[in-house]
């Protein structure tokens, strides 16, 4: 079975779609774009649990994993069939 091609997304790619779109300049977003992903970890970190209307449901989960004998914290949407990894 062929395994599908990753596409991941970096900041500096979604930087420069924007200042594409809005003309804005690349500091300016970047400072944006840190600013509103720190806001939603702050706010995950805080309460567990974020909703953006019109986006969904981000909801943070403690699972142990027994091989290995740790805890991590994953993000979950609200839709449960994406599962992201996230460093906290």
């Amino acid at each position: 079975m062929p395994v599908a091609k990753r596409n991941n997304l970096t900041r500096k790619t979604i930087t420069e779609a924007i200042v594409k779109r809005i003309g804005f300049s690349e500091s300016f977003i970047e400072k944006f774009i840190d600013n509103t992903f720190n806001e939603i970890k702050n706010s995950l970190t805080k309460n567990g649990i974020i909703k953006i209307k019109n986006f969904g449901v981000l909801k943070l989960i403690n699972i142990f994993l027994p091989i290995l004998e740790i805890s991590k914290k994953i993000l979950i949407t609200a839709n449960a069939d994406r599962i992201f990894k996230i460093l906290f």
